[in-house]
């Protein structure tokens, strides 16, 4: 109880300090109101130590400790779990933390493992993945289908026409931001925007899954072909797949 921890904190000689708890709220979320102000002011810079009864007292969730404990020790705070004599300003403290660092680097490993798995068999059967959905298209959430928003489609068209009558992508983007704002449906057309569009081979109405991904610097990078999901007719398609592979060309080309 809160004279309990109270006696606790007393005992280790730390006569200033001060309790938060979450009575009612479940340790197996970090969505806490007291933990939320307690995360608040260690961040501002009014403790030097964290001291609980138990682990599983502030999270029971190895992902979520893990990650309270990573923002603790960049911010220089010593944590100390009681009942378990677990003090990371110790070396013995330090090792079992080091423990279950990896156990929560394993168990992060497996859940991406997992998610990756259900996303590919998804992608596979052609279902929706949670990918943006491309500009020129709409999803009908209750049918799951894929529509045809024609301004947008027409626009899509004017973009791979140009490109293939060897049009450059500074042209068609200047070319676009010259139409009236009815016509050009953006309101301004930056060239990366054009060139994501020319190598896009969703308007071909064919899925592509798992192309690219990000690197830990958030670096994007073109994934192994033999990871690519692609489903062909998966959607109507806003161009052919002649001209979307003229137009791939032709990109290499220029660039």
């Amino acid at each position: 109880g809160r004279k309990t921890s109270i006696l606790k904190y007393f005992i280790l000689g730390i006569p200033d300090y001060e309790i938060f708890e979450d009575a009612g709220f479940s340790a197996g979320t970090t969505d806490r109101p007291d933990y939320q102000k307690m995360m608040q002011r260690i961040r501002a810079g009014e403790f030097t130590h964290l001291l609980v009864w138990k682990i599983d007292r502030i999270s029971r969730n190895i992902i979520d400790f893990t990650d309270m404990y990573q923002e603790l020790q960049a911010l220089g705070i010593t944590f100390i779990s009681l009942a378990e004599q677990f003090d990371t300003s110790s070396i013995v403290g330090q090792a079992l933390l080091k423990m279950i660092l990896i156990f929560a680097e394993l168990e992060r490993h497996n859940a991406a493992e997992r998610s990756k798995a259900v996303l590919l068999s998804k992608a596979e059967a052609g279902e929706y993945t949670g990918f943006r959905i491309p500009f020129g298209y709409r999803r009908d959430s209750d049918t799951k289908e894929y529509s045809i928003e024609e301004p947008e489609a027409h626009i899509i068209r004017l973009i791979f026409d140009m490109f293939d009558h060897g049009t450059t992508v500074y042209t068609i983007a200047k070319h676009l931001n010259s139409l009236p704002l009815k016509e050009r449906v953006k309101e301004k057309w930056q060239m990366p925007t054009i060139e994501r569009m020319l190598t896009n081979i969703s308007y071909t109405g064919a899925l592509r899954y798992n192309y690219r991904s990000y690197t830990s610097k958030k670096e994007r990078v073109i994934n192994d072909e033999k990871d690519l999901v692609l489903v062909e007719n998966n959607h109507p398609a806003i161009i052919t797949k002649e001209q979307f592979e003229r137009c791939q060309q032709l990109y290499i080309e220029r660039k």
